[in-house]
């Protein structure tokens, strides 16, 4: 196996971190989008669980996250990420020529894929989405949802905690642990970045219509870091002929990093779903 980093440097003059598991005759390429206040770091074994199956895999640090340059958790608009996902996923196709992409995004990297895969659908095979960001969780109080909208016109720096609780990530006390101690997670944002994910929130529910490739739509009703109502809205407004949702009971956030037993089921419906777009 090959595996490397190496740094892009964005439009506006930020430096992304950007790394790659590279496996002899791979079947695909999964490029993994990670969600606010983390960074790629946090993949390893989902990367791992990919190339096993056969898929080189990469990812990397949005921008203000994990070892990539920018304010810390801060954009005034989510065109800055998605233009960053343009440009990784020019590279990814420039390294990988030939190979036919998915996309595997988590929670606010949900919304950050959807807007840049409707831009640009002939370069992807298919977008997994796993626990959308398109509704705020029940830790998330409504009044700062309101106001932050508003506020975030006007204060775009103030920091407010993200107040996402490392506890529900995922059952296994490990995962909170090693999330509580890593010094590249962020515990804040900015109202900037509140109020441009608000908008972007409704931005991707307005374009869903009109997405172009397979996509695999995973969520838990114990989320609570992300309400599922926003999913079900979503996958309710996505090409019927286009979209597969796996709907499950008990796990928490971070569907791909949670105990054994709801791990398995979970990656057995990924791997079905790839398995399938690859048949046709």
């Amino acid at each position: 196996m090959d595996t490397g980093e190496d740094t892009i440097r964005t439009s506006d003059g930020l430096v992304l971190h950007y790394q790659w598991q590279r496996i002899p005759e791979p079947r695909g390429v999964i490029l993994i989008v990670h969600g606010i206040g983390e960074h790629i770091g946090r993949y390893r074994t989902l990367e791992d669980w990919f190339c096993e199956n056969g898929f080189t895999c990469c990812g990397y640090d949005q921008r203000g996250h994990g070892r990539s340059t920018g304010r810390r958790t801060h954009v005034r608009n989510f065109s800055k990420y998605v233009a960053d996902f343009q440009q990784i996923t020019a590279a990814v196709r420039e390294r990988e020529s030939g190979l036919p992409v998915f996309v595997y995004a988590h929670s606010m990297g949900t919304v950050v894929a959807l807007l840049g895969v409707d831009r640009e659908p002939t370069y992807y095979r298919g977008l997994i989405i796993a626990s959308p960001a398109i509704a705020m969780g029940s830790t998330i109080p409504g009044w700062l949802v309101k106001t932050g909208g508003v506020l975030g016109k006007f204060l775009p720096n103030f920091k407010v905690p993200s107040l996402i609780e490392p506890g529900n990530l995922s059952h296994d006390p490990k995962i909170a642990a090693d999330y509580e101690k890593d010094t590249l997670v962020g515990g804040t944002v900015t109202l900037g970045w509140l109020a441009s994910m608000l908008d972007a929130q409704k931005e991707a529910l307005l374009r869903a219509p009109d997405i172009a490739v397979p996509v695999l739509v995973l969520h838990s009703q114990a989320d609570l870091v992300a309400d599922i109502s926003g999913t079900r809205q979503l996958t309710a407004r996505l090409p019927k002929e286009k979209v597969t949702f796996h709907e499950y009971a008990r796990p928490y956030h971070e569907l791909h990093n949670e105990i054994a037993t709801e791990r398995t089921v979970f990656l057995n419906d990924v791997l079905d779903w790839l398995n399938r777009q690859l048949a046709t």
